[in-house]
């Protein structure tokens, strides 16, 4: 009867602690907020997003008109994928050092002169020179493919994160300039939860620390979280001390752009809590 009375003591402890921690307004914003545009100038060929739609990482969002690069791609890979040169560099030198194998079999017979075999030597050696010749500019034609393939991939717009769509500028037909913003994303798993806390709170905030947050409605309510950054530098005008709180939200059931409070779990309502 007394090991009951116990934990109902340190349960109601604990929970009157908790109360008694105070809450501070705090603001849920995405993760990360991207703003895609274009490598390079162009017209916009076509756009494959819509505002609200979800993206994952690496995914094409939209392409420029890319009929002069496609082109450029074809040729250089034609071009990577002739051997042929190569081929017949090699069959020439096998040619050439066969024939001077066998003029030097002559000479030693006295049957040709020194200068027929040094110029069958000479030969031999401009059939090898060429067949690496020929390797060089395979090797070449093989860049200029990677250039041009890398200048197709120019003229498309990916995502750098998993996402969600939340605007979209420009229709296809329209010119885009380098850099101008086509769609803007925000990745919103996990979220990053703004607070500003009295200067009070230093020292009892950390980096890592467990919090509480609760969404303003119609969301509603409480969430676990943790402290991701502690501001270094305080904002003496406001008297303030900046946190940012990383916020899972893998189902998505807790939305970016809304306000809440945020509860700190003290040392010792969490040791209490530990009972």
């Amino acid at each position: 009867m007394l090991r009951t009375v116990t934990t109902v003591l340190v349960l109601t402890g604990s929970m009157s602690l908790m109360a008694q921690e105070p809450s501070f307004e705090c603001l849920i914003e995405p993760w990360v907020e991207v703003r895609l545009g274009a490598e390079t100038q162009g017209i916009l060929q076509e756009v494959e997003v819509e505002r609200g739609d979800q993206v994952t990482k690496g995914q094409l969002v939209a392409r420029l008109v890319t009929d002069v690069q496609e082109a450029t791609l074809a040729l250089a890979k034609a071009r990577a994928e002739n051997r042929l040169p190569i081929e017949i560099g090699r069959a020439r030198a096998r040619y050439e050092a066969v024939s001077l194998g066998r003029k030097q079999e002559l000479h030693g017979k006295q049957m040709i002169s020194d200068q027929e075999v040094d110029e069958a030597r000479i030969t031999t050696r401009l059939a090898r020179l060429q067949t690496q010749d020929a390797e060089v500019q395979h090797q070449l034609q093989q860049l200029e493919l990677g250039r041009a393939e890398a200048l197709v991939r120019q003229r498309e717009i990916r995502s750098p994160i998993d996402g969600l769509v939340v605007d979209r500028t420009l229709v296809p037909g329209e010119y885009v300039t380098e850099g101008e913003k086509v769609v803007a994303l925000a990745q919103i798993n996990p979220l990053r939860v703004e607070a500003y806390l009295p200067l009070s709170m230093i020292g009892k905030v950390h980096k890592g620390s467990s919090v509480t947050i609760y969404p303003s409605p119609p969301v509603g309510g409480e969430y676990a979280a943790v402290v991701h950054v502690v501001d270094r530098v305080v904002d003496a005008a406001s008297g303030t001390l900046g946190v940012s709180i990383r916020l899972e939200n893998p189902d998505q059931l807790t939305l970016a752009g809304i306000g809440c409070r945020v509860r700190f779990e003290s040392a010792q309502g969490a040791a209490l809590a530990a009972h």
